[in-house]
């Protein structure tokens, strides 16, 4: 659990498997995705954040995270194949607003 909460707050999630961070993260935001999507369309759509102009602020500000990695570009594709284990992309907001998108 040690190892969990070190990754979280380091945010080097790269290196936990998506059991360990559906685990840790069961409490916060956890939305399906079948097909994959422009990360300001998938962020509008779940209502992570407000509004596409809303998101290119938050990426502009380096803001968001995706699975611990920065993210400045708003083409950036969210998809199965860019998952942890192919199941779990996890968005950062801010500084401690988590979300899980699962790739069904």
């Amino acid at each position: 659990m040690k190892a969990i909460t070190t990754a979280l707050f380091s945010g080097e999630i790269s290196e936990l498997s998506a059991d360990q961070l559906e685990n840790a993260l069961k409490d916060g935001p956890v939305f399906e995705l079948a097909e994959s999507g422009n990360l300001l369309d998938v962020l509008v759509q779940f209502k992570i954040i407000d509004s596409k102009r809303q998101g290119r602020e938050f990426l502009a500000n380096n803001a968001i995270r995706i699975n611990g990695t920065v993210v400045t570009d708003e083409e950036t594709i969210v998809s199965k194949e860019t998952a942890i284990d192919g199941k779990l992309t996890v968005i950062r907001k801010g500084k401690k607003t988590y979300s899980i998108i699962k790739h069904i």
